[in-house]
């Protein structure tokens, strides 16, 4: 098995343990925008929702990259992967419509926050970094966070997806 695999597992098990109920469904396996607002309404995904994803969804998303500082010495790989958050606005997939007065963002900013403080550095871990229990070197956010208010469609539907870095030994 890959030691990705065992790293990602740990990364949505710190998140969901981190955020507990703020979200209702968390999985590393994404349900993309479209598929998402087909089934509004239908076998609805429960929401907020929260998806661990490996692939490219952003330019910071989808990406190992590897460094060798000598030949003796093995890789280093950090994972440039994707959280991503759907969240609709409150009345949002409902008949009686969207709640007009609430600014998506603000539907948004409270689970930003909610991952931002669940990827503080462990304060029990020697080397100060968030460590997933030692699975690597450093877990992280860094680049650039895309949020889509869901003041901007019609249902309400908001998305935001935010980059997340790992370093691993």
């Amino acid at each position: 098995m890959s030691t990705y695999t065992p790293i990602m597992e740990a990364l949505l098990a710190l998140l969901e343990l981190k955020c507990g109920t703020l979200f209702k469904t968390y999985s590393r396996r994404l349900v993309m925008w479209e598929q998402l607002t087909q089934t509004i309404g239908v076998n609805q995904i429960a929401q907020p929702a929260l998806y661990l994803f490996d692939g490219m969804i952003s330019p910071e998303s989808g990406v190992i990259t590897y460094e060798r500082t000598a030949r003796s010495v093995p890789n280093k790989r950090e994972l440039q992967r994707a959280i991503v958050i759907y969240a609709q606005i409150p009345g949002g997939g409902t008949s009686g419509g969207i709640d007009l007065t609430t600014p998506g963002g603000d539907t948004l900013f409270p689970l930003i926050e909610a991952i931002e403080n669940a990827l503080e550095p462990d304060p029990s871990d020697p080397t100060g970094a968030q460590t997933l229990g030692g699975l690597v070197y450093s877990c992280w956010l860094q680049g650039k966070a895309y949020t889509f208010p869901g003041d901007i469609d019609p249902t309400g539907q908001g998305m935001a997806v935010l980059p997340v870095k790992l370093m691993v030994p």
